[in-house]
């Protein structure tokens, strides 16, 4: 058997509609973009040209039938195809600062239930299967700065590993995201990263950390009960649609509130409030700076921020530094600029000798910050050629990616 007739490689720039690609694919930050064997349509080639180069490499099914041999004979265990992973991890890489593709590839070792495609029926989940299909769940830790914070990171991961592992109820409403929509499931999963990565950082203790994590995993729960394509046009008018906003809302509560495990006025709260905005502006309820629960404010911006890089809302994406720094700018409007201070000083984003890349081209590193106290994601880089550029100044960083080489 040769697993070259089940799968080719492709770059970004070869991709067709209806392709299958073999593995899940990464954003810069680590997060999960599309869920492996995910048959790709023209909206996902447009994202995938976003945020990978046209020569990007991917794995993908030679043809339909050959999918479908590959599923039924569980090739993806074949140690033939697991190489041809980890040479694809080689290339990945050098180009993310995350090597997240060799996780996969460990995950990939063990026979896990699989989602064929978004059109399947719902799988069965395990704690084992959400988490190890979110590589950046194993490295997080490995954001932060300090060592306690990373030890009490590693602690809380263990912790909330077991309280999914012995409460089924979660477990069947993480396999409702899961049968609704690509987005809601990996929107839900990429910001309990995102969540508790804040969390963390401002020092919350284990209870909280955990009740932090499941209130955020379930704050889009309500819209299972919505039909699939309003969920979709809500998405497309950017969430102006006041009524679906607040129909999910109230229905999020509704299902948790049926869950023994999520029925507390910390995750009731953190429902309630994750759309409301600092300055007032926000729903349902316009609640204004600390009238809005501390889990409010945190998982409002952990959902801008994916949202931002995921490009779910009106299929607008932008880079990960970008959509950092957009947050940053609306500290004191939309965000706690007290939660978003603390955040980027204990995950530490911009190092100095940090190397970086522009443009995918032009290599350089960081050489220090005009103002860190007050601008900290706006570095000053000197390129291979010699030539400084000054971030503070130019208060865009869109063509801007940190490496690891």
């Amino acid at each position: 058997m040769n697993i070259t007739n089940y799968c080719v490689w492709k770059k970004i720039e070869d991709l067709q509609p209806n392709d299958t690609i073999l593995h899940p694919l990464y954003r810069e930050d680590g997060l999960l973009l599309i869920q492996r064997f995910k048959r790709i349509t023209t909206s996902i080639i447009k994202h995938l040209n976003r945020h990978f180069s046209e020569n990007f490499p991917v794995l993908v099914a030679s043809t339909d039938e050959k999918f479908h041999e590959f599923i039924d004979n569980k090739l993806y265990l074949d140690p033939q195809f697991k190489q041809e992973i980890h040479k694809l991890n080689d290339i990945h890489k050098n180009t993310f600062a995350y090597s997240v593709t060799n996780t996969y590839a460990e995950y990939n070792n063990a026979d896990h239930s699989i989602d064929m495609h978004s059109d399947s029926k719902p799988e069965q989940v395990s704690s084992s299967n959400i988490l190890y299909s979110f590589p950046l769940w194993h490295s997080f830790d490995d954001l932060l700065e300090s060592k306690s914070l990373k030890i009490r990171a590693k602690m809380i991961k263990r912790r909330i590993e077991k309280s999914l592992a012995q409460n089924p109820e979660l477990l069947d409403l993480i396999g409702m995201l899961k049968g609704y929509h690509d987005v809601s499931y990996i929107h839900s999963m990429n910001t309990l990263i995102i969540s508790l990565l804040i969390g963390l950082s401002l020092e919350l203790d284990y209870d909280d950390l955990e009740d932090l994590a499941l209130a955020t995993l379930f704050t889009d729960i309500g819209f299972t009960a919505i039909d699939p394509k309003e969920y979709k046009n809500y998405l497309d008018n950017a969430k102006n649609d006041k009524q679906t906003l607040e129909h999910h809302i109230n229905q999020s509560i509704e299902i948790v509130r049926k869950v023994e495990r999520l029925n507390r006025k910390s995750i009731i709260n953190a429902i309630l409030d994750h759309h409301e905005y600092y300055n007032g502006q926000g729903l349902p309820n316009r609640k204004t700076s600390q009238e809005i629960s501390l889990f409010g404010r945190i998982i409002a911006i952990a959902h801008a921020y994916d949202e931002m890089v995921g490009g779910y809302i009106q299929e607008r994406t932008v880079c990960s530094l970008e959509a950092q720094l957009k947050i940053w700018q609306e500290r004191g409007q939309k965000f706690d600029q007290d939660i978003l201070r603390i955040y980027f000083s204990k995950i530490g984003l911009f190092k100095v000798n940090q190397p970086v890349i522009l443009n995918n081209t032009q290599s350089g590193i960081i050489i220090g910050f005009t103002d860190y106290l007050n601008e900290p994601l706006l570095p000053k880089i000197k390129l291979s050629t010699g030539e400084i550029k000054d971030y503070y100044f130019i208060k865009d960083l869109s063509e801007l990616k940190i490496t690891n080489k």
